[in-house]
């Protein structure tokens, strides 16, 4: 499987079976986007699911440790806007709190500290004080395209991009976390399994392109393998299967199916502009906010407790 993800082995290890070969899986639960604010009647917005609520603790060594994913985080950063090159250095000559194995976080990690609940910043200002919002941050993903530099976070909004070459950024550092391979198991009833994140996916996405409104109710009204519980996903939760190692389209295409290289719809709301929702572009990758009465693709999930 090419994508890997570079994240805390979680607090859960289980031994699967059943799904061809016995694997360890390290299960990773998908932070919770912050939302907690209601935008529409409509049931199946983001805030009508909290699972994995963020939850931070101060080591009072200038780190901070999510208590979801595991990882510990600089609670400072790089003030200076430097090359994404430059971040590597930085990360892996820092002596923090006597640990000696930060670096630069990978696209998904730095996106899971997005709190998607509030902007400018888009980030819990208690644990991550002063995050500036001139400039995005730095991870050590690269992009699957030319002339771009790695995927970057912007801390006023939540955007995920990827800037064009020789851009300058901010760098805040992590450690923890371990490369494996994404585990996915066909179903064999139109659905898909996640095994890191316990989340079950649609195999295929809905088909056609609706306005967002009506991408929360197809999922909430689905019964796709006979379980009457899917929903559309939150932003991370949607940005979670993105492999961007590739693209045209960014996903493990041997179970995702004719995967669209466009937008698909997530079900969180743009806090800066509440007329707008959060959108993941299967081209690449990129997460960015489009106004709720465009119509783009859908892809329901389910699970993920």
């Amino acid at each position: 499987m090419k994508g890997y993800w570079i994240i805390s082995i979680a607090v859960i290890s289980a031994l699967l079976f059943g799904c061809g070969n016995d694997r360890q899986i390290r299960v990773v639960h998908v932070p919770d986007s912050g939302q907690t604010q209601s935008y529409t009647s409509s049931f199946g917005q983001d805030s009508d699911y909290l699972l994995h609520p963020p939850s931070y603790a101060d080591n009072g060594n200038g780190t901070i440790t999510d208590n979801v994913t595991g990882l510990m985080w600089q609670k400072g950063y790089y003030g200076s806007a430097q090359l994404d090159v430059d971040a590597e250095d930085y990360c892996a000559d820092m002596p923090l709190a006597g640990f000696f194995d930060w670096r630069v976080p990978s696209d998904f990690e730095l996106m899971t500290i997005v709190d998607y609940g509030t902007a400018v910043p888009a980030i819990n200002g208690t644990y991550f004080p002063n995050t500036r919002t001139d400039y995005r941050f730095w991870t050590r993903s690269p992009a699957s395209t030319l002339l771009t530099s790695n995927w970057a976070v912007d801390f006023g909004t939540g955007t995920l991009a990827t800037p064009h070459f020789l851009s300058t950024g901010y760098t805040r550092c992590v450690r923890g976390g371990q490369n494996q391979p994404r585990v996915f198991d066909d179903n064999g009833n139109g659905t898909i399994t996640d095994w890191i994140t316990q989340l079950v996916w649609q195999k295929q996405d809905q088909g056609t392109v609706a306005s967002w409104e009506d991408a929360i109710r197809a999922c909430e009204e689905s019964t796709l393998g006979g379980h009457a519980d899917w929903r559309l996903p939150n932003v991370k939760e949607l940005r979670s299967i993105v492999d961007s190692g590739t693209h045209a389209p960014a996903i493990h295409a041997g179970y995702f199916p004719n995967t669209q290289s466009n937008f698909y719809w997530s079900s969180t709301t743009y806090a800066a502009s509440p007329d707008a929702a959060w959108r993941v572009n299967f081209w690449h990758g990129e997460v960015d906010a489009s106004l709720k009465e465009n119509a783009f693709f859908v892809r329901c999930v389910r699970g993920g407790e």
